[in-house]
């Protein structure tokens, strides 16, 4: 077990270093030269090759790249280059003009990567746990009941339900809800975070896209194993329906949803960016976002590296846990 786990570490990170190096090139082809947009209007090329310098974008990628891998090992993501240490955004000159050349601007010091991450991370696992729990919670009612009362009109609304969940995009539901639930009805706030009630209304609305698919995993993992022959025999000795449907059938259909519950919290994460925009919810997707519009490349390159270690750990304690699971399953 420990040797495959090594194994696997080795190769997640390559992983992640193949993704980080991916997305370090793809953001500095964007539209867009921070060193520009720091300078601000009125600037000089000297003054902007200045700054390019300052920030090393005048290497090349792989240098960039090579230093950047250098200060990550330890454990130091760099520093925003638009936010001050109290996490706002600043543009314009500032400490790069030399001292001869009055701005009238007030220097700064610039926030670091990491520490706008930990400070953005609490919330993010909030929503992503919440909406998690609307996956588990409302996918395991509809499909159970869906099972009992297979071919009647509740498994048709079941069905209904999921078809419906899935053909709307989020960031549709989501104004949807804050017209509907915030609003109209001002049962729930919504916008920005004062606390974890901001948070029940993304998560709903995050957890949609994934319940369809946990409900036909749920579905029909279920109706296969009732249908099995050791269900049978339990049946013919007795044992309540109720028993079996909890103790023995729910456990065998463990393994398709440890498979689908490792890869949907990390789409959960991602999915995360774009919800989190809508509400104005302060996690990291959000942060993300506006860091990608800034073209504030430190930030981006610090998140992307944060969710992609995380889903390669997910996959990893995934795997492992199939052995728990199931002995047969072979972890060679």
């Amino acid at each position: 077990m420990l040797e495959y786990a090594l194994k696997r570490l080795i190769w997640g990170l390559a992983v992640v270093i193949v993704v980080a190096f991916a997305v370090f090139c793809l953001i500095r082809v964007i539209p867009g030269d921070p060193a520009r947009l720091i300078a601000a209007g009125g600037a000089t090329p000297e003054m902007i090759q200045s700054i390019r310098q300052s920030l090393g974008l005048d290497k090349p990628i792989l240098v960039q790249f090579a230093g950047y891998l250098s200060q990550v090992v330890r454990g130091n993501l760099g520093t925003s280059i638009f936010r001050s240490a109290g996490g706002s955004a600043h543009t314009g000159m500032h400490e790069f003009l030399t001292p001869t050349e009055e701005t009238g601007v007030q220097q700064y010091a610039k926030a670091e990567v990491l520490g706008l991450i930990i400070e953005r991370v609490p919330y993010t696992l909030l929503l992503t746990g919440l909406a998690m729990v609307f996956v588990v919670v409302i996918s395991f009612s509809l499909g159970i009941l869906a099972v009992l009362k297979k071919d009647t009109i509740w498994d048709k609304l079941v069905l209904f339900i999921a078809i419906c969940a899935q053909s709307l995009p989020n960031f549709w539901l989501g104004i949807v809800f804050i017209l509907l639930l915030s609003v109209k009805l001002k049962l729930l706030p919504t916008m920005g975070y004062q606390g974890p009630a901001y948070a029940i209304i993304p998560a709903f609305v995050l957890s949609l896209s994934l319940i369809p698919l946990w409900l036909r995993i749920i579905r029909l993992s279920l109706a296969d194993v009732l249908s099995a022959n050791f269900i049978t025999g339990l049946r013919a000795r007795g044992i309540p329906d109720r028993l079996i449907l909890f103790k023995h059938a729910l456990r065998s259909i463990a393994i398709p949803l440890v498979t689908v519950f490792g890869v949907h919290l990390g789409y959960l994460l991602g999915g995360a960016i774009i919800v989190e925009f809508v509400f104005n919810y302060p996690g990291l997707g959000l942060l993300t976002i506006i860091s990608m519009l800034q073209r504030d490349f430190p930030i981006v390159q610090g998140v992307v590296l944060l969710f992609a270690s995380v889903f390669v750990l997910i996959n990893i304690a995934v795997d492992i846990i199939y052995g728990f699971i199931d002995p047969r399953v072979s972890l060679e």
